[in-house]
Protein backbone atom coordinates (compact mmCIF):
# COMPACT_ATOMS: atom_id res chain seq x y z
CA UNK A 1 0.00 0.00 0.00
CA UNK A 2 2.59 2.49 0.76
CA UNK A 3 4.95 1.90 -2.31
CA UNK A 4 1.95 2.04 -4.20
CA UNK A 5 1.44 5.91 -2.44
CA UNK A 6 4.90 6.54 -2.93
CA UNK A 7 5.00 5.30 -6.76
CA UNK A 8 2.09 7.13 -7.69
CA UNK A 9 3.40 10.25 -6.09
CA UNK A 10 6.48 10.00 -7.68
CA UNK A 11 5.22 9.52 -11.21
CA UNK A 12 2.83 12.63 -10.76
CA UNK A 13 5.59 15.25 -9.57
CA UNK A 14 7.55 13.39 -12.79
CA UNK A 15 4.28 13.96 -15.04
CA UNK A 16 4.10 17.77 -13.69
CA UNK A 17 7.71 18.16 -14.27
CA UNK A 18 7.71 17.14 -17.86
CA UNK A 19 4.73 19.19 -19.10
CA UNK A 20 6.10 21.84 -17.33
CA UNK A 21 9.43 22.20 -19.37
CA UNK A 22 7.33 21.50 -22.42
CA UNK A 23 5.47 24.25 -21.82
CA UNK A 24 8.04 26.41 -21.25
CA UNK A 25 9.83 25.99 -24.06
CA UNK A 26 6.63 26.17 -26.59
CA UNK A 27 7.28 28.79 -29.48
CA UNK A 28 3.66 30.51 -28.85
CA UNK A 29 4.33 30.71 -25.15
CA UNK A 30 5.45 34.25 -23.50
CA UNK A 31 8.79 34.48 -22.31
CA UNK A 32 8.30 34.99 -19.17
CA UNK A 33 12.12 34.75 -18.51
CA UNK A 34 12.88 37.74 -21.02
CA UNK A 35 10.61 39.24 -18.34
CA UNK A 36 11.73 38.69 -15.43
CA UNK A 37 15.70 39.05 -16.66
CA UNK A 38 14.97 42.67 -17.14
CA UNK A 39 13.16 43.31 -13.82
CA UNK A 40 15.98 41.73 -12.01
CA UNK A 41 18.76 43.63 -13.73
CA UNK A 42 17.09 46.68 -13.46
CA UNK A 43 16.60 45.84 -9.32
CA UNK A 44 20.60 44.87 -9.22
CA UNK A 45 21.19 48.35 -10.70
CA UNK A 46 19.31 50.44 -8.60
CA UNK A 47 20.44 47.86 -5.68
CA UNK A 48 24.51 47.89 -6.68
CA UNK A 49 24.29 51.60 -6.76
CA UNK A 50 26.81 52.91 -4.23
CA UNK A 51 26.09 57.02 -2.40
CA UNK A 52 28.24 57.69 0.21
CA UNK A 53 26.84 58.71 3.50
CA UNK A 54 26.61 62.16 4.20
CA UNK A 55 27.95 62.30 7.73
CA UNK A 56 31.08 60.41 7.20
CA UNK A 57 31.62 59.03 3.74
CA UNK A 58 31.77 55.88 3.75
CA UNK A 59 30.26 54.36 0.51
CA UNK A 60 26.88 51.82 0.68
CA UNK A 61 24.23 50.67 -2.06
CA UNK A 62 21.39 52.88 -2.36
CA UNK A 63 18.73 50.25 -1.20
CA UNK A 64 20.22 49.96 2.22
CA UNK A 65 20.76 53.93 2.92
CA UNK A 66 18.99 56.45 4.90
CA UNK A 67 17.58 59.40 3.15
CA UNK A 68 16.61 62.52 4.89
CA UNK A 69 16.64 65.89 2.56
CA UNK A 70 17.85 64.71 -0.34
CA UNK A 71 20.92 63.44 1.01
CA UNK A 72 22.32 59.65 2.09
CA UNK A 73 23.14 58.17 5.41
CA UNK A 74 24.81 54.99 6.62
CA UNK A 75 23.01 54.80 9.79
CA UNK A 76 20.12 55.83 12.08
CA UNK A 77 22.90 57.87 14.56
CA UNK A 78 24.51 59.62 11.17
CA UNK A 79 21.27 60.34 10.21
CA UNK A 80 20.72 62.41 13.58
CA UNK A 81 23.67 63.89 13.59
CA UNK A 82 22.88 65.29 10.11
CA UNK A 83 25.60 66.47 7.26
CA UNK A 84 29.20 67.29 7.72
Amino acid sequence: MTRALILGIAIFVLIWLVRRSFAARRPGAPDADAKGESAAKERASIESELVACAHCGVLLPRSEALEAEGRPYCSREHLRLGAR
